[in-house]
């Protein structure tokens, strides 16, 4: 076993190769502009590693951000890939869905941004009328389109495979 640079990504949660030195490090990594040093989403942790115990792509950032571990040490380096391969499935799955949960927020904004103009036309019924009826209907048709967009979001948290959080249209509600 040696002490070995291992780059981590926060943005992305995974580690990359092993290296001696920063320096390796860098020029495995790739540094930013003119700066010299790696993305700022980058960390560097010294760790004991022994490629025959451990594989690298099972290291995760400690409970305190402060350090790398293995969750899966102490198992085969095939079930510790399994592992990294069970975990990559659902990282990828919540990624998906923080994604489409995004579009979702942004579908919904767009369409109660589209209403605007129904507010004007509501302001004017209702004085002709000398009520608040239009603009009671207009606020919820803005709600609505809200609490249809909170629906679509709570569908999307509920699927479980990656083929159907693919397949979810984020407009269609």
């Amino acid at each position: 076993m040696a002490i070995k640079k291992v780059p981590f990504s926060m943005q992305v949660n995974r580690a990359y190769p092993p290296c001696d030195t920063l320096e390796e490090v860098k020029e495995l990594m790739g540094v930013e502009g003119s700066t010299g040093e790696l993305a700022p989403h980058f960390k560097v942790f010294d760790f004991d590693y022994d490629p025959a115990e451990t594989d690298f792509l099972a290291l995760q950032l400690n409970a305190a951000g402060d350090g790398l571990v293995n969750p899966e040490a102490g198992k085969s380096l095939a079930d510790q890939q399994a592992a990294v391969v069970a975990r990559d499935a659902t990282n990828s799955l919540n990624l998906m869905k923080k994604l489409k949960t995004g579009e979702i927020k942004s579908n919904t904004g767009h369409k109660v941004k589209s209403l605007k103009w129904k507010e004007s036309k509501a302001r004017d019924v209702d004085a002709i009328a000398g009520n608040t009826n239009a603009l009671r209907a207009y606020y919820q048709e803005r709600e609505d389109v809200r609490q249809s967009g909170n629906a679509a979001e709570i569908t999307l948290a509920a699927l479980t495979s990656i083929d159907d959080v693919q397949k979810f249209d984020c407009s269609d509600f």
